[in-house]
């Protein structure tokens, strides 16, 4: 938990050198681009 908040981490098999900072369509996490709900306390 972090600021009353659950942390989700996930270990990335695809990892390699300069793509480090986002795997999804838009240069942020995947996870984020299926998002349904806004939640305007996430950075």
């Amino acid at each position: 938990m972090l600021d009353d908040r659950p942390i989700r981490v996930d270990f990335d098999w695809g990892f390699e050198e300069g793509r480090q900072w986002g795997r999804g369509r838009s240069g942020g996490q995947v996870r984020d681009e299926y998002r349904t709900d806004y939640d305007p306390d996430i950075l």
